[in-house]
């Protein structure tokens, strides 16, 4: 039986590289999922990149990085936050760090879940 294509948007083309920027294991780029070369990569984290495919394509690629940008400069630069807790503070992240390891959620997820957050 085929998958919805809602699914198969959401699965990626993974792509091992030697490392990523900031030491990170794995970074979504939709329809990218780049992960760090070395063991196999845990389900939690490949469901946390999934989660931010789809608040990518919810704001129509760009406006990810624009939004995501926008919060963590302002997190940084106003609020004067480390680059750990701007990074956690971001709202894609939280809502990625919050579901990552709920594994239905993305099947029960309310569109622009991430904008119900605050920094």
């Amino acid at each position: 039986m085929r998958r919805p294509l809602a699914h198969r948007l959401l699965l990626g083309i993974r792509i091992a590289l030697p490392r990523l920027p900031g030491g990170a294991d794995a970074m979504a780029l939709w329809p990218f999922m780049l992960v760090k070369k070395g063991p196999p990569l845990p389900a939690w984290i490949a469901h946390h990149e999934r989660i931010h495919f789809l608040q990518q394509l919810e704001c129509a690629y760009v406006g990810f990085f624009i939004v995501y940008g926008i919060e963590y400069l302002y997190l940084r630069l106003w609020r004067r936050l480390s680059h750990y807790r701007a990074y956690r503070t971001v709202r894609f992240e939280q809502e990625a760090y919050q579901n990552q390891r709920t594994p239905h959620y993305l099947a029960t997820r309310k569109p622009f879940a991430w904008a119900r957050r605050k920094v």
